[in-house]
């Protein structure tokens, strides 16, 4: 069985490395780390990762939100927010972006491998949902 792909999008890089040497412990495969909304959308579309982990505030000029949007609406990746953000305001603009989870900055390795386990397992249940929408808006439209 592969190694679950996921996606690190964290602009510190001492956190960022010690996400992806706990991924590694995990034995999920980390594709690549970023620091930038815009390098999470370039490199999720051309690794197509199972599950992203993203902090909400990176660098750029967009944050993770945003770019969790882009992500969600155009490759239907998951995404688990991993942040210090924990205000209402932040949490509730979050929400709108449906991420598949949420850990809040520090965080033990359990609560990772927690967060990455749910989204993997809700996504393996939601993708023949989201394949049979897509062919169901394809055949609509060239009918």
């Amino acid at each position: 069985m592969d190694k679950p792909t996921i996606l690190v999008v964290e602009d510190e890089a001492i956190i960022s490395r010690d996400i992806v040497m706990t991924l590694e412990a995990m034995h999920y495969h980390p594709v690549c780390a970023v620091m930038t909304a815009d390098d999470a959308i370039t490199k999720a579309r051309e690794h197509t990762p199972d599950v992203i982990l993203m902090d909400i505030n990176i660098h750029g000029t967009m944050d993770g939100i945003d770019a969790a949007r882009i992500i969600r609406d155009e490759l239907h990746i998951p995404v688990v927010f991993v942040t210090s953000c924990g205000d209402e305001a932040t949490i509730a603009r979050a929400q709108e972006s449906t991420p598949y989870g949420f850990v809040l900055k520090p965080f033990s390795d359990r609560d990772l491998k927690v967060a990455v386990d749910c989204a993997l397992s809700k996504k393996a249940t939601e993708t023949p949902v989201i394949q049979h929408g897509d062919w169901y808006r394809f055949t609509a439209k060239e009918s």
